[in-house]
């Protein structure tokens, strides 16, 4: 691995500091604490989004005359996507639930502090993390931004150890932390979105079906779990033996589905249908893993590579090409 640039971060532990780096351009004080590396022929780039959230947070606290929402997306949400337009860094449009104002401005600003006190580490394990995923399947060049977990989004906090993350394209993934954080689940997360680079980069503008999504993550997730085997996640929890034929009729049903409210369904559950949360990495996981073992020799590369009529096929689950 060859190292073209390595910009240690400051270790801020007074506010005036802070105040002395917001008052510098964005773009110098985000390029200050970013980290580039190449390994092999492809080239990192780790872009903490903190100056911006702090200059944010400076902005509107103890301020109540301050529009949130314009001051958020000045201070933020258009530096972010300069900084993507100025670097060539293509990124899609539904980023921007992830960039949203928060009421808890105050708990932004100390979890931002946090993570920018702990961001050698945290550099430290993403670039670890991508060396790893490249070493099993290479790719083009990939932008890795981090920024912190708008504090009144408690779910990843709760049930996903911290991490909340987003491929943005197949340049570039947007990590979101809490400073609570897991080490290993921040590892795991970034193979499993760099796997989605990956297929993004020979699948581009692809229109996903549900049957697509499930097999979309499915292969990410066997991804991240070979590199890291021990990482358990939720997610990847087996579906209830009660509930495992009904979610399988429901996804035979819609299968061929490109509706936002049908995925939605199979993401964050339907109770009065009986799917659980997670089924479409539930339904994925097993799907890969059963794939793989029928078909043992294959590489990475090459189920990487296979659509998703080939995987289900060859896999355990071929009854749903099967119409109900």
């Amino acid at each position: 691995m060859q190292r073209t640039l390595k910009l240690p971060i400051k270790l801020l532990v007074v506010v005036s500091a802070f105040l002395l780096l917001i008052s510098c351009s964005n773009e110098k004080a985000t390029s200050e604490i970013s980290t580039e590396f190449q390994h092999k022929d492809q080239t990192f780039h780790i872009v903490p989004l903190h100056e911006y959230v702090l200059d944010y947070t400076n902005k509107v606290k103890g301020n109540p005359d301050q529009n949130n929402n314009s001051e958020y997306f000045s201070k933020v949400t258009e530096l972010f996507q300069s900084y993507a337009a100025n670097h060539d860094v293509s990124i899609a449009h539904t980023y921007t639930p992830y960039f949203q104002p928060t009421s808890q401005v105050e708990k932004l600003e100390e979890n931002t502090v946090e993570l920018v006190n702990n961001q050698d580490k945290i550099n430290e394990l993403i670039e670890g993390a991508l060396i790893k995923a490249a070493n099993n399947l290479s790719g083009g060049n990939k932008t890795i931004f981090v920024m912190p977990l708008n504090p009144e989004n408690t779910f990843p906090v709760r049930k996903m150890e911290g991490v909340s993350a987003f491929t943005l394209s197949e340049d570039a993934i947007l990590v979101q932390l809490d400073p609570s954080f897991i080490e290993e689940a921040l590892e795991y997360t970034i193979a499993h979105e760099y796997h989605h680079t990956i297929h993004m980069e020979k699948e581009q503008n692809a229109s996903y079906t549900l049957l697509d999504s499930i097999v979309f993550e499915g292969k990410a997730d066997y991804f991240a779990r070979m590199l890291y085997p021990d990482k358990e996640v939720p997610w990847n929890e087996p579906i209830p033996e009660r509930s495992l034929e009904n979610v399988i009729d429901e996804v035979k049903q819609h299968a061929s589905s490109t509706s936002a409210t049908t995925y939605s369904e199979f993401l964050y559950g339907n109770p009065a249908k009986d799917i659980p949360v997670w089924s479409i990495y539930k339904l994925g996981y097993p799907i890969m893993k059963s794939y793989i073992e029928n078909t043992p020799d294959i590489s990475v590369e090459n189920w990487s590579d296979k659509n998703t009529t080939e995987i289900i096929t060859d896999s355990d689950y071929s009854q749903l090409l099967n119409e109900s």
